[in-house]
């Protein structure tokens, strides 16, 4: 820097100089004038009028004030012989040159510059003097660089003071613009500073609450106020958080609020910054949600009931009832059900205060014809909507006299469809308390819409099971037909086939078969035989033992009974189990001597039955061989000729029995 080169030719310059400030405190002496007075630098930077070089006995110098000096430096000196004293006494003389040094406030400082007197060669006096004129030079090249400098710097001064007024009316308009609700508190937890959105938020202006405790503020209720402070008892122990919860307005009331808080240390000492961000919105969207996610749970729950027919359908639709009328707040939910001449069919219903017999017995012996303008309004609208009895017409008296019976404030009533036809309402009865549920409607309605699809179908499967009674009748006739088609030619047969009807029934119950299983089971067994209807009747009847010939023709009454029940289309595969009756687990029986798994389970439950009647019953052609000859076939067949689980069934249910006579009581 050229400060430093300027002040670097001063120290160095052969002629004696020492730098005196405006104060006229010593700034500098160079070398020359050290090795002149003898003085070490330290011993004369810094000191003041009177100088240590000074002669304390020169009375012109010593009795001069600091002011007399100055305004002597002030107007400059002129080669001023003056006698000096080093610092070992010895006095010396010197040609005193004072220059004071301008600066932009007036003078910056002195340049005394000395020239021993008691020098007498001229041309040492003319390079000293060079000297002098030079070192005066450089200082005065050295005054104007540090005055450029200290301009720029007092712009830089300037400069920066404005960014940083600026800066600090930026962050002031920030903080007071900021959506959040921001307050700045000591450590005591008193209000230093609140924004704008923080007066808004809880109802206060900014210097009303400066000095007051946050907590006297916005931790007032009582529900609130030991948050609050527990919250602010967290914070100054050092610890930041966010949370969510509620602080009070001025007017008492709570706002929901996400707090996010930080402690922090400035000069010292702890203060705090407090984030208040109002998120009732955000209340309202969660709340709107749980609302429909609980709905939706509702309305899956409700229509599970339904799912599998019932024969509890009333109360199915009375706990269905219930829960709506519990979700929505409401004092009631009632059902009326019309059949097509306009009789109540069924009335059912939900109270919260129980049953209220006034309306029970209204009910008894209702009609639709008693609430036409109700019915009519239901027919037009989705929903109607009644504030108290206020709103209806003269001609509503039984509507005016069921909401009068009851407190509710508002009724509503819901058409309940079956078939596209309007058969019945339902409706609710709400309280005034009760939250606004103008979005409700449309929920509830769907509701309505879940029972009236649910007693749809309620109907249709009890006339779906009418109609299956009836098929199952029809089938049981077929079946008892070709039983006594088949008695007329083969009285044997037909009784054995209601035998092993009745016991392989029972062996299937003591498998724990499905009922259904069981039904189609009964039935097969009742047929099993019914493809001898073939086979001539001196085969059926013959006394001795048949030919392979004979043998063969009756082996194929599996197959011929199963060409004759594939006509008919029965609910259990009837055709394939009286097909595969003869057919054992080791691939020995007929007709297409399967094995294993390729048989029905049913088909080897009925081998078992059959194999058991036939060995115990009497035939033209041999008597009897008398249970424990049946039994101890099948336990030696028992995992390879006959299914292993029937077997065991089987000689569980005859075990202690003499014979199978209980089977035709």
């Amino acid at each position: 820097m050229s400060q430093n080169v300027h002040s670097d030719l001063l120290l160095q310059s052969p002629v004696p100089i020492v730098v005196v400030e405006g104060t006229l405190e010593v700034e500098l002496a160079n070398d020359a004038f050290l090795d002149l007075s003898g003085f070490a630098r330290s011993e004369v930077v810094g000191t003041r009028p009177p100088f240590p070089w000074w002669n304390k006995g020169d009375s012109d110098v010593s009795s001069a004030t600091e002011d007399d000096i100055e305004a002597i430096y002030r107007k400059g000196v002129k080669k001023l012989k003056r006698c000096y004293v080093r610092k070992d006494g010895v006095p010396f003389w010197v040609d005193l040159t004072v220059s004071p040094v301008q600066g932009e406030r007036g003078v910056k400082c002195y340049l005394l510059t000395m020239v021993n007197a008691n020098a007498g060669d001229d041309e040492v006096v003319i390079s000293r003097t060079e000297a002098l004129e030079q070192a005066y030079a450089a200082l005065q090249q050295e005054l104007a660089e540090r005055i450029e400098w200290e301009q720029k710097l007092e712009q830089e001064v300037a400069n920066r003071t404005e960014e940083l007024e600026m800066s600090k009316r930026f962050w002031e308009q920030l903080f007071q613009e900021s959506p959040e609700g921001i307050a700045f508190l000591d450590g005591d937890d008193r209000i230093i500073q609140v924004n704008n959105s923080f007066c808004s938020m809880f109802g206060y202006d900014s210097q009303s609450v400066k000095g007051l405790s946050i907590n006297s503020l916005v931790g007032r209720a009582p529900g609130v106020q030991m948050d609050s402070e527990r919250m602010t008892k967290k914070l100054f122990s050092g610890e930041s958080f966010v949370y969510d919860t509620y602080r009070t307005r001025k007017d008492g009331s709570l706002i929901p609020v996400s707090i996010h808080a930080s402690p922090f240390r400035f000069g010292g000492e702890t203060f705090a910054y407090c984030g208040y961000r109002d998120i009732s919105d955000r209340k309202k969207a969660e709340d709107k949600l749980r609302y429909h996610s609980s709905l939706q749970n509702l309305l899956a729950r409700v229509s599970y009931r339904f799912v599998f027919p019932s024969e509890e359908m009333d109360s199915l639709i009375i706990q269905s009832l219930e829960d709506f009328g519990r979700f929505f707040q409401a004092d009631l939910c009632r059902l009326l059900q019309f059949d097509d001449k306009g009789k109540v069919v069924r009335s059912l219903g939900w109270h919260e205060k129980g049953q209220v017999q006034e309306l029970e017995d209204t009910m008894i012996g209702l009609s639709s014809r008693d609430i036409p303008w109700l019915l009519k309004r239901l027919q037009e609208d989705d929903v109607v909507m009644l504030e108290g009895v206020e709103g209806l017409p003269s001609q509503a008296q039984l509507e005016r006299k069921i909401i009068s019976m009851f407190n509710a404030e508002t009724f509503l009533f819901y058409p309940l469809f079956l078939r596209g036809k309007l058969s019945g309402i339902i409706a609710l009865g709400r309280p005034a308390k009760a939250r606004d549920l103008s979005e409700g409607t449309s929920d509830f309605y769907v509701f309505s819409s879940i029972i009236s699809g649910a007693l749809e179908r309620h109907e249709g499967e009890k006339t779906l099971k009418s109609n299956y009674l009836t098929i199952q009748d029809t089938f049981e006739s077929s079946i008892k037909t070709m039983g006594e088609m088949l008695a007329a030619r083969d009285p044997y047969t037909a009784r054995h086939q209601k035998n092993v009807s009745r016991l392989a029934d029972l062996i299937a119950a003591r498998l724990g078969m499905d009922d259904d299983l069981r039904k189609g089971l009964k039935i097969s067994a009742l047929v099993h035989d019914i493809g001898k209807i073939r086979v001539p009747t001196e085969i059926l009847n013959k006394p001795g033992l048949l030919s392979s010939l004979e043998f063969d023709m009756i082996k194929e009454h599996p197959q011929i009974g199963a060409e004759i029940l594939s006509n008919i289309h029965f609910p259990w595969p009837v055709a394939k189990i009286v097909a595969q009756h003869h057919e054992r687990i080791d691939g020995s029986g007929y007709p297409e001597r399967l094995s294993g798994a390729e048989i029905l389970p049913q088909a080897k439950l009925l081998a078992v039955a059959d194999v058991v009647e036939a060995m115990t019953s009497h035939r033209p052609y041999r008597p009897g061989l008398g249970l424990d000859a049946a039994l101890e076939e099948i336990r030696r067949g028992r995992g390879s000729l006959y299914d292993l689980a029937s077997v065991d069934a089987c000689l569980a249910l005859l075990k202690d029995r003499e014979n199978l006579e209980f089977l035709s009581e």
